[in-house]
């Protein structure tokens, strides 16, 4: 298993490029997931924790991350379309 912690998007298009080479076979992006375990980042407090805001708290002392973060709805969108399109194709006639 390889861990990747370059931030998206170059995490995601290193292990597309390079996975095959490295013999591992799991490939996976932890982001910024590698500085909150060094502690250099803090996380959110538990209550925007279980309300899934994370990303929010995040961005207010980081705004330059804002651009990445429209990518996220974009994403939502196209899997769920992707999701439901697979099930409009497979369904019984």
């Amino acid at each position: 298993m390889l861990l990747a912690g370059l931030g998206s998007p170059k995490q995601e298009q290193w292990l597309a490029r390079y996975l095959p080479q490295t013999g591992c076979a799991v490939g996976i992006g932890i982001g910024g997931s590698l500085d909150v375990y060094a502690g250099n980042v803090v996380r959110a407090p538990a209550g925007i924790q279980r309300a899934g805001l994370e990303w929010a708290y995040r961005l207010a002392p980081e705004p330059r991350r804002w651009r990445r973060q429209l990518a996220l709805p974009q994403f939502a969108v196209a899997a769920v379309a992707e999701a439901l399109g697979g099930k409009l194709r497979n369904a019984p006639r």
